[in-house]
């Protein structure tokens, strides 16, 4: 495997950052009551911490987060001592709470690199994580697609570079308009997969991390579209998740 100029710079490591929408925004696109949709979007989002800060490659992980009980359920979990919890601004969108976080990054540590990722990633573990940081680009920014390529799962800022956060529908696409190069493939399965209908969760149940795991365990859940209605149940795992 050939490594890319961004390893050059892997001794400075990188600061990963991720954002928490307010509760009446998490997961939308799940039928579900807005409590249950924001204890998923928590649930999901400790996975993804906890990959993040088993990196090898991650020195430090930002967290904005304006909604205080969120906050308060995120902090609650000692094993997330890595993390740096940002109020961010409330009435800010999701790119506006990242914009801030990559400012606080750059002041606090000017020679890492940057990896900003969604906070709906339960499948991702730290050996893909560490493999993304890479292959990603050195010398300007690079964008990993979700599975059907249309959003964004990965977005590097190698030290000296910048960019401006366009996560959203069509994400990857903007990215890629704003200069950010491509890169990512097979082998990043659980990074790939966000987590934004049942069906998503369905089709990753095999590779979701614990947190998601014990939450989704025993609830009902509405059959994605095109299913047999029998099939209204949780998507559920096995207690065996694959290595964090």
């Amino acid at each position: 495997m050939s490594i890319s100029p961004a390893g050059a710079a892997a001794a400075a490591g990188w600061v990963a950052i991720t954002a928490l929408k307010p509760p009446r925004q998490a997961k939308t696109r799940m039928a579900a009551p807005e409590g249950v949709r924001a204890g998923l979007a928590v649930a999901m989002a400790l996975d993804t911490l906890a990959a993040l800060g088993a990196s090898s490659r991650v020195r430090q992980t930002l967290l904005v987060c304006p909604d205080p009980l969120v906050r308060e359920r995120i902090t609650g979990y000692a094993a997330l001592g890595h993390v740096t919890v940002l109020r961010g601004e409330p009435a800010g969108d999701l790119n506006s709470a990242l914009r801030y976080a990559i400012g606080v990054a750059r002041r606090r540590a000017p020679g890492a690199g940057i990896a900003v990722v969604p906070a709906d990633l339960p499948a991702l573990s730290a050996a893909e994580v560490d493999l993304a940081l890479l292959l990603a680009p050195g010398g300007r920014p690079g964008v990993v697609p979700d599975l059907e390529e249309e959003g964004t799962v990965m977005l590097t800022v190698p030290a000296g570079a910048s960019v401006r956060p366009r996560f959203g529908r069509r994400s990857y696409a903007a990215h890629r308009r704003s200069g950010a190069q491509p890169f990512g493939d097979e082998r990043l399965p659980g990074l790939r997969r966000d987590m934004d209908t049942v069906a998503d969760l369905m089709g990753a149940r095999h590779l979701l991390g614990p947190h998601t795991t014990a939450f989704l365990r025993g609830r009902r859940w509405p059959a994605p579209a095109g299913t047999p209605s029998s099939s209204q149940t949780s998507p559920q795992t096995s207690p065996q998740t694959s290595p964090r």
